[in-house]
């Protein structure tokens, strides 16, 4: 019964048409980012083609990001936060995503987490501290670290003993088995029951 924000990069978004057809394709259909929106989650924007910004023109970056925007709504969603593809964030982006019309830009590594960055922050603070760097642990399972259940836990009790604040969670994958980058189906299950048995401990 959570919610999630699932950031969507609409070059990627397969649709019907001439062709091999969607069945051949890696990535989500437009009828299937429907179904996301309408079992009420939020659709975000995550570039046009996922690629790295850092490295290329401004002009381009701005079409990437403006253009992913443009897109989604287009496509009838409510679009207004946005994450950096890999997490790659510079002063010039964040402009460029606010300048896109988005509310927010999603970073992650900026907080303590599965034991990296010890000297960062615990959590978010409520309102964050700059919308277009919205700060969070590394993404789960990145950069060689191997996430359990105990890990989210761990996080968001550190958080609770420090003051605190807002942990935004970055799943790139949901797998049937152990995979790079993600969590299994049970380990999700997991950690999502942990979390609603803590409203009573003051965690929503």
């Amino acid at each position: 019964r959570m919610h999630a924000t699932f950031y969507v990069p609409s070059g990627l978004v397969c649709q019907p048409g001439p062709g091999p057809g969607c069945q051949h394709q890696p990535y989500l259909t437009l009828a299937e980012v429907h179904q996301i929106a309408a079992a009420g989650h939020e659709i975000g924007g995550l570039s046009v083609q996922h690629v790295p910004l850092t490295g290329m023109p401004a002009a381009e970056a701005q079409r990437e990001i403006c253009d992913d925007r443009l897109n989604l709504t287009r496509w009838g969603f409510r679009v207004t936060d946005f994450a950096y593809p890999f997490a790659q964030v510079t002063p010039a982006l964040q402009d460029l995503a606010r300048r896109c019309g988005y509310n927010s830009g999603l970073g992650t590594g900026q907080l303590r987490g599965a034991g990296l960055c010890p000297h960062c922050a615990w959590a978010e603070t409520i309102p964050p501290r700059d919308p277009y760097l919205l700060r969070a642990p590394i993404e789960v399972s990145s950069v060689g670290t191997a996430w359990s259940p105990a890990t989210f836990e761990k996080i968001v009790t550190s958080a609770q003993q420090h003051g605190g604040g807002w942990i935004i969670f970055t799943i790139h994958d949901v797998c049937a088995q152990a995979c790079a980058l993600g969590v299994t189906r049970p380990e999700l299950g997991s950690v999502l029951g942990w979390l609603s048995r803590q409203a009573a401990h003051g965690v929503s």
